[in-house]
Parts: C-alpha cells; sequence; structure tokens
C-alpha cells in the first residue's frame, strides 16, 4: 500500500480500514477516497439533523 493509504488507515483505525485500492493512479484512488468520504459525511450529517 502507499504511504497515503497507510496514513489514512492510521487516521481511521477502530472506524474504518482500507483493504486494497481501487485505482491504478494516485488520482484515482484519492477521487475514490474522497468519494467514500463525501458519502460518510452525508450520512453523518443526515443523522445530526
Amino acid at each position: 500500500m502507499s504511504e497515503a493509504t497507510t496514513r489514512l488507515n492510521a487516521a481511521l483505525e477502530g472506524r474504518y480500514r482500507i483493504e486494497r485500492e481501487l485505482g491504478a493512479s494516485e488520482a484515482a484512488t484519492t477521487l475514490g477516497t474522497l468519494r467514500r468520504l463525501a458519502a460518510e459525511i452525508e450520512i453523518w450529517a443526515s443523522r445530526t439533523i
């Protein structure tokens, strides 16, 4: 795994775990991560309102 993935796993420890990267490029990996985080933020926001 990349250094960024390792750091993200550490930040999400106990809540989420990245098992594999879906994209072959850093841009694809970053975009996938941002989409998943945006979806989680939406879910969280809808629960707090």
